[in-house]
Parts: C-alpha cells; structure tokens; sequence
C-alpha cells in the first residue's frame, strides 16, 4: 500500500492502469484479489488528479458456459470460473465492481481474451506449435500433437489490445464498467495450425496432425462480444490473426 501511494504521490496521474498480476496457472484464488484490492484502497483514498482506474480482467473469469446460446460472450454473462487463475480474476472482478458501486469510483476492467503477439513466452500454444512445425520442416518429425483440432479461442493482438485500453483511458465518460476486448472471432486449433504453416511456407499435405485428447473441450468464453467498445469509445480490432501469427513466426 505504502509504495502504490508514493508512486501516486509521485506521478499524480489522471487515470491508473493495473497491468500487475498473477498469470500462472498454478495462482491461488485470493493472489490477484489482493493486489487490486490494495491499489483500489489506495486510489480511493488518494486526494490527487486521479479520475479513473483500469484493471486487467480476463474472459476466463467466465468459466464454463452453459450454453452455446452465450456465444459471442458478452459483458453480462455471468462469472462461472471456480478454480485457480480463472477463479482468481473473477473475485478479482467482481470485487472491483463492487468497490465502484460502493465507492462511486470510476474502475473500468477490461476483460481481455486471448492476447498474442511478437515475444510471447514458449509456453503459450503459437510458440509451442511453431516448435514442432520446425521439427517437421528439418525431417525431425513428421507429427503435430495438439490437444483438440476443434478447441476455439479468440485471439487478440496485444497491439489490439493496448489501444483499446487506451481508448478506455481517454475517454471522458463511459456507459459501462465492463468490457469485453477481444477480436470477436473464433479460431480452432484446426484453423490456427493452417495459419501457422502458411507463413512458414509448409504444405500441410505432408503434415499429421494428432489430438491427444478423445473428448470435445468444454464450452469456455470462445469468442467476445465487442459491440460495447466499439460503441462507447469507437475502438476496433486492427490487425487480423494472419499478421500476428506471420510475426511471431518469423521472430523465431
């Protein structure tokens, strides 16, 4: 709390934006709760310049869907995660929104999808499939394992993804709290290997592709519904999934 007040102090900053937190799987629930919840304390209480804080949300704070009907997902579909990270963002979540409401302080959190871009960790699925692919265009193997060909994510650049943060920090007033970021498109893992291979000039003719799981994914928040960014700050998606993929390919 100390050093989030000194900083405030410091900087006295028109609008907060929490970029801090827990991304592993492993969090426990109460790891990123208590992070927001000192910076919100600490703004609220703070006399400066500051009219707006931004937290970094997560569309998996939803959880399972319950229905193919709550697709795209949009802002008020209820909160169904129940365990570590996911379970972790939505109590991080809902206690801001609760601390807006209370408080009437200006928190807006912007519920991020599936970012991707240039410098991503090896861990992530696109750096992890570029791997393998490299192993079959240098004749080390002749497979590609992935979980489900028809799991569906919706993958955002994180380009993307700054501006519309942006656009919520610029503008002067907002009809919402919430907000989902994402491309508003779906993509399997069928469609994001082909992406892959094509910017790195493979012919998937000569590719196996295995799934290593028998069963369908369950329902997750697979594609977001961002009609109310768009209409409250005029933000869009700018760069398509080929681009960012053709990047991160060719940065390795």
């Amino acid at each position: 709390g100390d050093a989030i007040l000194k900083s405030l102090v410091s900087v006295n900053p028109e609008v907060l934006i929490n970029c801090a937190g827990v991304v592993d799987s492993s969090a426990q629930p109460e790891d990123n709760l208590t992070m927001t919840r000192n910076i919100l304390e600490v703004a609220h209480e703070h006399n400066g310049t500051l009219r707006r804080v931004i937290l970094m949300g997560s569309a998996a704070s939803y959880g399972l869907l319950s229905s193919a009907d709550e697709l795209p997902v949009n802002e008020a579909t209820q909160l169904r995660a129940d365990s570590g990270y996911a379970l972790s963002k939505k109590l991080e979540d809902e206690f801001a929104d609760r601390f807006a409401q209370e408080n009437d302080f200006d928190v807006v959190i912007a519920r991020i999808f599936n970012p991707i871009g240039k410098g991503m960790k090896a861990r992530f699925l696109i750096p992890a499939l570029i791997r393998q692919l490299n192993a079959v265009q240098h004749g080390q193997a002749g497979e590609v394992e992935v979980s489900r060909l028809d799991s569906e994510r919706d993958y955002i650049d994180v380009r993307d993804v700054a501006r519309a943060v942006r656009a919520l920090a610029e503008a002067k007033t907002l009809n919402h709290r919430i907000y989902n970021v994402g491309s508003g498109l779906a993509t399997s893992n069928k469609q994001l290997i082909d992406a892959i291979t094509r910017s790195m000039g493979l012919s998937t003719t000569n590719i196996t592709l295995l799934e290593s799981s028998p069963y369908k994914e369950p329902r997750l928040a697979s594609c977001a519904d961002i009609r109310r960014l768009t209409e409250d700050t005029g933000w869009k998606p700018s760069l398509s999934l080929e681009t960012t993929v053709e990047e991160i390919v060719n940065e390795r």
